[in-house]
């Protein structure tokens, strides 16, 4: 198992590390130990954030949505406490998701953020993929293309995604 020492020299094992081993060895996993998943969703879309509200709240153990109607507010949220992924629609009014993005990717303490871009355009996705982001979605794609990019880009195998209903 994976560890990694303080700087006072003491050895610890992170918690996704040893669930990732109790799930391997088939040892039940403790709820205080299971793992959370935050994906931040920007976008002034109050429908959207709420069908992706609506639909990880079937695993409400796993995943933490927290929906930011403006880019102002995700950055200062983000900016406190970094989410696992940041789904990002580039076409924001207040600040714009390209400027969200830059401000993100040129900051050493948010750079690494996985960063799912989200466009009515697909031009739009294109570029903000050049701009910084992992990957990008454009809405005309469908909610199932979504959420297979979701998991791709959070590429954690032992994260337990709920499943479409046929009507989506």
């Amino acid at each position: 198992m994976p560890a990694f020492k303080t700087l006072g020299g003491h050895y610890r094992i992170r918690v996704k590390d040893l669930v990732r081993v109790l799930r391997e060895k088939g040892i039940p996993v403790p709820a205080a130990l299971e793992p959370r998943f935050t994906i931040a969703v920007v976008d002034e879309d109050a429908a959207f954030q709420a069908q992706i509200r609506g639909f990880f709240s079937a695993k409400p153990g796993t995943f933490e949505i927290k929906p930011f109607l403006n880019g102002y507010d995700a950055l200062m949220e983000i900016g406190r406490k970094s989410p696992d992924l940041v789904l990002l629609n580039v076409r924001l009014t207040s600040l714009d998701g390209f400027q969200l993005l830059s401000r993100l990717k040129s900051n050493p303490d948010t750079e690494g953020l996985k960063i799912l871009a989200i466009s009515d355009i697909p031009a739009d996705a294109q570029t903000a993929v050049s701009t910084g982001a992992v990957d990008a979605f454009t809405k005309s794609d469908g909610f199932p293309a979504l959420l297979e990019k979701i998991k791709r880009v959070a590429d954690d195998k032992f994260l337990d995604f709920p499943t479409l209903p046929s009507e989506m």
